[in-house]
């Protein structure tokens, strides 16, 4: 299979076989040096050296072999590096799909240029902790609202209601909040301020 992924005439073939490789030294020179990106491509998908998938994922000519390569990463450190470096690109979308680490994922919501990047960022954190500061202080209304979306806490819903400067946000936040509480919700509609 790899002189068939090596040296077949036809890309589709080459690919094909490469796809079906499973020793990672063939698969690393095909990811690197392959002539067609769909080889590059297929042999990507298979390799499970991080410092490899880095550096395709930031210096592949080809946006799917980057994609590909980024998808692969699971090392926080590297997955920070590759949202740093590809800012605008599929590889920085598919690092982002694989961030776990809540502090990384914190830092680009709270510090990233990329207003999409914050966004994917607070979308993926779960730690009422955390996104009671993003639905409550932050100056971007729509990373509140999709950190306002996350809670199922009456409570937190309740100071969103009572607390958050954007009346829509206020708004979304009491039509979460169920009718058992009446006082609750009397108590907001006193003190709205757009009221």
């Amino acid at each position: 299979l790899a002189k068939i992924a090596l040296e077949d005439s036809k890309e589709h073939v080459r690919s094909a076989a490469a796809g079906t490789l499973a020793d990672q030294s063939m698969l690393a020179k095909l990811a690197v040096a392959a002539p067609y990106p769909e080889v590059r491509f297929a042999a990507a998908q298979k390799l499970t050296d991080q410092s490899l998938l880095t550096k395709i994922a930031r210096e592949d000519k080809q946006m799917d072999v980057r994609y590909a390569a980024a998808s692969k990463l699971s090392d926080p450190a590297m997955l920070a590096g590759i949202v740093a470096a590809d800012k605008e690109g599929q590889a920085c979308l598919a690092a982002m799909g694989n961030i776990t680490n809540l502090g990384l994922l914190v830092k680009i919501a709270l510090e990233d240029k990329n207003r999409y990047l914050r966004l994917l960022a607070v979308g993926k954190l779960n730690h009422p902790g955390q996104l009671v500061g993003f639905a409550l202080g932050n100056s971007d209304p729509l990373v509140r609202q999709i950190a306002r979306g996350k809670f199922a806490d009456k409570a937190w819903l309740a100071r969103i209601a009572l607390e958050d400067q954007d009346g829509q946000l206020r708004y979304y936040a009491v039509k979460q909040i169920t009718g058992a509480n009446q006082a609750l919700l009397a108590k907001i509609a006193l003190e709205d301020p757009d009221e």
